[in-house]
Formats: C-alpha cells, structure tokens, sequence
C-alpha cells in the first residue's frame, strides 16, 4: 500500500503520523467543472453532471448514473432523435409561459438561461441554489426561477461500484416579472425525464407505474392523477433500476397528472387542465423528488417513501 508516493510500512517504520481524512470531511460534494458544468460526487465518485451553459437551451442533468453504474437517463428520443431534442434527459420547462414555448427550443427561441449560482452546500447530502431567468424570444424576462436541487444518497446501498440509490430533490420557485403570468393548459411541462433507451417498456420491456395501481401505457394514458409514477427497466445487461417521480402534497395541482410514454418519457402536467395564472406578489413554490433505485418499481415501497417526502 502506499501512501502519498510513499509505501505505508515505511512512513510508520520512519515515526510518520499517517495523514487521514478530516473529520466530518464531506462525502457529498458538488465540483463546478469547465464549460459550466457541475459534477455532483459522492466519496470522490461523479453521480450526476448539471450543464447550465449558454449553449444549452435549458439547464439539464446528464448523466444521471443508476445503482448499476450506467446512466439511467438518456438525451432524446431513442428512434426521433431530432424532433425530441429537446428531451434532455432531466430538466424543468413548459410549452406556454405567457405564449412562448420553453419546452421545444427547435420550434421557439424562448430559453431558461442561467442567472447565477446562489450556493453550493456540501456535506453527508449536497445542496445546489441557483437561479436562472425565463427569457421570451425578444429576451424579454417573463419569470424569475430559483431551483434547490439536493442529492441525498443511501450510502448503506452503496456497492462495490461504488454507486448506490439516492433521492434528487428540488425546490423551484417561479415569480413573474409581470404583475401576472399565465402559465397555459398544457400537458407539457414543468418537470420531465426521459429514461435509458432499454428502460423504456418498447425498446427494453420496461414498466411503467403509478401511486394507483395502473400499469404501462395503455393504462395511464390518457394523463392519470398520482401521487408517484415510476419507470423501471433495464439500465445494464440482465440489471433493473428505475426512476421515482413523486409529487410533493403541497404543490397546488396535488395529485399532479403524469404524460408518460412506452418509448422512455415520463413528465409531470403542472397545468394540464387549465391555465395557472401566477402573482408577482406570490410567487409559485413546487417540490418534487427523484428517486433513482435498484431493482423494479415496488409499489408498496414508494408509497412509504412518498410518505416520508410528504412528512
């Protein structure tokens, strides 16, 4: 074994005090990287990457790794690569803020641009405060957005890879700039993810699930309530791990509509049945929970862990 360049036996032979981790050294820690990037790691191990560059029409996760070691999320459509470009593996929009489109950035040039980041906390979970503004195709600000997103991973589920299960939270807050902003009937938007190509129930025989005992496709379209839905599938070779979506009790449209497809996408309706009209002197606050985790959705399981969301 060695040690700094030095084998071990012979710093202890020589008096050397051995060099050991601080305590309470953190084992969750978000890194900002080049090309504005920001690598959540945990015990020195990248779990998930945030892009939030000029490049990008919207910040987004990716990868997002699975207990497996492989990424439990993709970008875009796994057979319409193109037209879904915008399908980037997990990230917040909607097709109408105020009539601009900030879901498909190909056939509009609204765009959720990055502001600033607020605070990085590290610790036994990793926070991150950002902030970033919702610009109409003149540039015009229509909201102001302040995301936590907080990593907590299940280190007693942690394996030999060194990847494990974890929750992702986020916080998002959306105040209009405008005295009031109408966010438009839509099936599209806020929150979305699209999963690994062979987690999907087409390409790989993956299921879909929801908080009602519905299953697949077939049964949850079209848009159902829950309180949860699930996507689970093959993330690696004969090797299962899903994606939890739960809906937070105290978001306004509780039980939140889901749009899912059997081709890899699950996305939660804020406004599906009608248009939400927000207040600048009463900002809207939504919660949500990610849960990534071994093996298939079991629905007894995630009932318990959207109780203790709800808690």
């Amino acid at each position: 074994m060695r040690l700094l360049g030095y084998p071990l036996g012979l710093l202890l032979l020589a008096g050397c005090t051995v060099p050991t981790a601080p305590t309470g050294f953190p084992r969750a820690m978000i890194l900002p990287q080049p090309d504005d990037q920001l690598s959540f790691q945990v015990d020195g191990q990248e779990w998930l990457r945030y892009h939030y560059g000029p490049q990008a029409p919207k910040p987004y996760f990716y990868p997002v790794m699975g207990p497996a070691g492989a990424p439990v999320t993709r970008l875009t459509h796994p057979h319409d690569p193109f037209t879904h470009a915008h399908h980037l593996s997990l990230w917040i929009g909607h097709q109408n803020v105020a009539g601009s489109n900030f879901w498909e950035h190909l056939r509009s040039p609204a765009r959720i641009v990055h502001d600033k980041i607020v605070k990085i906390e590290d610790g036994d979970r990793a926070s991150l405060t950002i902030q970033a503004k919702w610009l109409d195709g003149d540039k015009k600000p229509l909201l102001l957005d302040e995301r936590v997103w907080t990593l907590s991973p299940n280190y007693r589920t942690m394996g030999l890879n060194g990847y494990g299960q974890y929750t992702l939270d986020l916080t998002l807050t959306l105040t209009p700039v405008a005295p009031k902003v109408v966010i438009g009937k839509s099936n599209f938007g806020l929150v979305a993810v699209r999963v690994a190509k062979m987690m999907g129930t087409i390409d790989g025989g993956g299921t879909i699930r929801n908080s009602e005992g519905k299953v697949n496709e077939k049964e949850l379209m079209p848009h159902q309530r829950a309180r949860w839905c699930d996507y689970s599938g093959l993330a690696a070779p004969g090797v299962v791990n899903g994606v939890t979506l739960f809906d937070h009790p105290s978001n306004p449209n509780h039980p939140s509509y889901f749009h899912v497809r059997g081709d890899g996408w699950m996305g939660s309706s804020f406004s599906y049945e009608d248009d939400v009209t927000l207040s600048k002197d009463k900002p809207l606050v939504l919660r949500y929970r990610f849960l990534i985790h071994a093996g298939a959705g079991d629905p007894e399981r995630l009932d318990q862990e959207s109780r203790r969301y709800a808690e």
